[in-house]
Formats: structure tokens, sequence, C-alpha cells
């Protein structure tokens, strides 16, 4: 699934730019990071997980 997601984000930069809005990268769309102890973990964003969820996929 990540590497969907990925290509998505990739392939759709021009649409996605505009909801971008001061996010370091195009990934926090979709990804909130949490560094811990030198470790990083990635969860969906609220809005991704509810997404996702409407349609079906988790």
């Amino acid at each position: 699934m990540s590497l969907i997601l990925g290509h998505m984000i990739h392939e759709r930069i021009g649409f996605f730019r505009g909801f971008l809005d001061g996010k370091k990268r195009i990934s926090d769309l979709l990804f909130d990071r949490e560094e811990v102890g030198g470790e990083q973990t990635y969860r969906l964003t609220v809005a991704a997980e509810k997404g996702f969820r409407a349609l079906g996929l988790i």
C-alpha cells in the first residue's frame, strides 16, 4: 500500500501542491511523524484515515 500511496502523491504533485500549505514534505498530507529515542514512527493523519476507511481500504 505504501508504494501505491507514494506513486499517487508523486504522480499528482501538481494536484496536491495546493494542500501542502507550509508542510515540509508531500507525505505530510497522509502521515504524521513522531521521533522518539532516535526512531521515527508514522501514523496516518486523521483526514487520511477517514478517507481510506470511507473507501474501504482499511
